[in-house]
């Protein structure tokens, strides 16, 4: 019914699939129809004396010509009344209500996992101290561009959160791990911020149910269905053992989980957080996505049907099947179908799945470690051989110039000979001529030199 029930009558009263389902029927067939709820809110159970109780005794018993309701398509019933075509299949679901969410100051820490924020500790040390090695082995011939502790450091930080410093690498082995460096990080923040995202946006609790066999494992959560009802028959009639179980934890008084009809079951699981309500997915699902305090937990099973119930043998039947057929292959079952069950106000939560963190492990992030181990290697390797090169090119030089030291240290003892040799010669002229002067004049005691 609508919230404003109330102040309306008639058919404007109610609202829902189902009935925006019968309008189209009946404007395809051309009827016209008056809708009312049954008075014991029941869908249909055979009783102990051969009778049976809400939607089916109404057709039974004449007062009503169809039913359009999630009724369930069963042998049993097939016995009494007949059915249209099935207009949905669905399955079993469970509803719960919201555990409360964690919420913590340091959620942002939350997208990486305790052993991958401790690496990141390990990279910006290892890669600091590369930096600063390379430097001291091969530095750059600026003098200004130096890479000590401090410098390598800052540079590291700086490039793992995407930022940028003033001083760069300008060596060969400086620009491949820098380059190693920025990939990394381009990657473990592009991963950190989308995780980050889904963190913040989507609601995360943990709890110990997340599908219905969970339910025989804990005491602590009671769970029930509606009674008299298809899922209840499910149940008690079903030949595996665990369900069997479930059929005579749920049926006992002390329990406390049967509900008389699905609103009861829901008011259950709102008044309590230990209870679950296992009812016909679609009508756990609409609940879901028009009540933000409650959760379907785990898969839909046990895949039924939907149909039309009318008395049995009534002519209209096969009218109601072709209309539903028409409007199946129209798709306006499909968009009535999103409208009440794809639209829905609540923010998106995460399924409850216990021991299990979403958040980034070593395992889903742990190749980009491996580039950033492998940079690493190359730029060392890279400034091994920068270091042997500059050291090769200082000894090719230092020898060029031992060479030219010695070379122009052997011309200048040449000119200083040939200065010495040239300064001697007038003592010899003048000695040869003294002696020449003093064979000729023997008496002579002083000699004229021209």
């Amino acid at each position: 019914m609508k919230e404003n029930y109330r102040y309306l009558q008639g058919n404007d009263k109610y609202e829902g699939f189902c009935m925006d389902l019968l309008k189209e029927i009946a404007e395809m067939l051309g009827f016209e129809y008056e809708v009312y709820v049954v008075p014991d809110g029941e869908y249909g159970d055979k009783k102990p004396d051969g009778t049976w109780s809400g939607v089916i005794g109404e057709i039974l018993n004449a007062e009503a010509s169809m039913a359009v309701a999630p009724l369930t398509i069963n042998s049993e019933r097939e016995t009494v009344i007949d059915f249209s075509k099935p207009y949905k299949t669905f399955g079993i679901s469970m509803v719960m209500k919201k555990p409360e969410t964690e919420d913590s100051f340091f959620q942002f820490l939350d997208p990486l996992s305790p052993t991958v924020w401790l690496l990141l500790a390990g990279v910006l040390v290892l890669v600091s101290l590369t930096f600063c090695m390379m430097d001291k082995v091969a530095p750059a011939d600026d003098p200004s561009v130096r890479f000590d502790a401090i410098e390598s450091t800052w540079f590291t930080f700086a490039s793992m959160v995407v930022s940028g410093t003033d001083v760069i690498p300008r060596t060969i082995s400086g620009r491949l791990l820098a380059a190693s460096l920025w990939f990394f990080s381009l990657i473990i923040i592009s991963s950190y911020t989308a995780n980050l995202a889904a963190f913040l946006t989507v609601s995360k609790f943990h709890s110990n149910i997340k599908s219905v066999t969970d339910l025989l494992d804990q005491s602590e959560v009671s769970y029930g269905t509606v009674t008299h009802s298809e899922v209840a028959n499910f149940f008690e009639n079903s030949k595996l053992h665990q369900f069997q179980q479930m059929w005579q934890i749920m049926s006992t008084l002390r329990s406390g989980g049967m509900a008389k009809n699905a609103a009861q079951g829901f008011a259950k699981v709102d008044a309590d957080k230990n209870y679950a309500f296992l009812f016909d997915a679609p009508v756990i699902q609409h609940k879901v996505f028009t009540d933000c305090n409650v959760l379907e937990v785990g898969k839909p099973f046990d895949a039924r049907s939907y149909g039309i119930a009318v008395p049995r043998g009534a002519r209209y039947r096969d009218d109601l099947s072709m209309a539903i057929l028409k409007l199946g292959e129209l798709g306006r079952i499909a968009q009535l179908e999103e409208k009440w069950w794809d639209e829905t106000k609540c923010p998106p939560v995460n399924k409850p799945v216990p021991n299990k963190t979403r958040s980034l492990t070593i395992h889903k992030v742990g190749g980009v470690f491996v580039i950033l181990a492998v940079g690493i290697a190359v730029s060392l390797a890279a400034g091994v051989m920068d270091y042997y090169y500059r050291t090769r090119r200082k000894r090719i030089k230092a020898k060029k110039r031992d060479i030219a030291e010695n070379h122009d240290s052997g011309d200048g003892h040449l000119q200083a000979h040939g200065k010495l040799l040239h300064d001697a010669s007038p003592s010899v002229h003048f000695e040869e001529a003294f002696a020449s002067n003093s064979t000729t004049n023997p008496g002579s005691k002083h000699t004229n030199i021209f």
